[in-house]
């Protein structure tokens, strides 16, 4: 068994071995490329940096790990790489950070679809009905869809757009508590639809359809959208419309049509002849209501005039006219000469101006002054009654 070598020899050994090693990464630092002086020298460029990687490949091949010398090179590198990224891109204005942070706002808003409107909240399936709030509903999930993280999301949307009756028939359902959960949107609107949706919707529609008739005072317009609606829920086929709707027209638009009916071979063009002969009707039926009003509204102020008597053309309907023909038809000496002649014809009635006492024309043509005082009036009244009364 060998001899051990004393402590003392030992320690020797190891320290010679160290700054053997110090020694050579000090000569091995003597040669490398010196570091810079300065942190702010304005001639740092790829170069030095080169430098640096030398260094730190040198250090690395050494034996001893010198940390302080590498730390130093690091954040030699920090500072190149900062001033390279100073030149490259100076610091931004206020006004092009502005418009940066502007440009970027825009750019996440166009990833969204344009918001649609929300549907009136669902409550007794009456106004909105059903069938009207499940389509905006669907559309709204369709067209909106990136504004819906989740099926969940969609399901308190649709939760929301509902109130009264309709939202307490899905409570129940909805609450997290619940073991039968909602787990789709969908279910949601089929567990709506089994309570507002008429099982027997075709076979009532099939009913109205098949009384449906266009009434008079219907447009055809109108007339039309009740017949298309009614045969859509009765799903009437689409060949049955063109003769269904001709058999369904007022008797006018018939009469009208019926020796067209075999040149209008589709639904569409017997369709735009009724309107535009409904329109046509409807506009000749009102002016001759116009004519009608009007025949009606002079008829009472026209005034007949006998035989013998001036032209109606010279006639004109006064508030003194009836009392003129009164006058006359009740001077006594008038209904003396009736009564004196039996069997002869009655004798024409003269028209007497109720201003002058003169025949042959009204007051309002009277060429003589107009009498406005009542007493004048009256004693001429008098005057030609008491002339009546002396004439043998």
């Amino acid at each position: 068994m060998p001899p051990k070598a004393p402590p003392n020899v030992t320690t020797r050994t190891a320290v010679s071995t160290h700054t053997s090693s110090a020694s050579q990464t000090q000569a091995n630092a003597q040669d490398d490329p010196p570091l810079p002086e300065s942190d702010d020298d304005d001639n740092m460029d790829g170069t030095n940096v080169a430098q640096l990687k030398a260094q730190i490949r040198t250090l690395a091949q050494g034996r001893r790990d010198d940390r302080e010398t590498l730390r130093l090179i690091l954040d030699q590198l920090a500072t190149l790489a900062a001033a390279q990224v100073s030149q490259e891109d100076p610091p931004l204005r206020s006004t092009e950070r502005d418009t940066l942070s502007s440009s970027e706002n825009q750019d996440r808003a166009q990833k969204y679809s344009k918001k649609q409107p929300d549907p009136a909240p669902l409550s007794n399936g009456i106004n909105p009905t059903f069938e009207s709030w499940k389509l905006q509903i669907q559309g709204k999930f369709r067209v909106n869809a990136d504004h819906f993280e989740d099926e969940e999301a969609q399901m308190l949307y649709l939760f929301g757009r509902t109130e009264g009756d309709a939202q307490k028939h899905l409570s129940p359902r909805y609450d997290d508590e619940s073991p039968l959960r909602f787990a789709t949107a969908q279910e949601m609107v089929q567990h709506l639809a089994a309570i507002y949706v008429n099982p027997n919707k075709v076979r009532d529609a099939k009913y109205d359809y098949n009384r449906l008739t266009m009434k008079t005072s219907q447009s055809f317009v109108e007339f039309q959208t009740q017949f298309l609606h009614l045969a859509g829920e009765a799903q009437i086929p689409a060949e049955s419309l063109r003769l269904d709707l001709f058999d369904r027209l007022t008797t006018q638009l018939q009469e009208k049509l019926a020796a067209q009916l075999r040149t209008l071979d589709t639904f569409a063009e017997l369709s735009a002849s009724c309107l535009s002969l409904d329109s046509e009707l409807r506009r000749i039926a009102a002016r001759t209501e116009r004519q009608k009003r009007f025949r009606d509204k002079l008829s009472p102020l026209a005034v007949s005039a006998p035989l013998g008597a001036v032209p109606s053309t010279h006639v004109r309907a006064t508030s003194e006219a009836p009392r003129n023909y009164r006058a006359v038809s009740e001077n006594p000496r008038n209904q003396e000469l009736r009564q004196s002649t039996p069997g002869a014809p009655p004798a024409p009635t003269t028209i007497t101006c109720f201003n002058c006492r003169k025949s042959g024309h009204f007051a309002t043509s009277c060429p003589e002054p107009k009498k406005t005082d009542l007493k004048e009036i009256e004693e001429d009244l008098s005057e030609a009654e008491e002339s009546g009364k002396e004439e043998p």
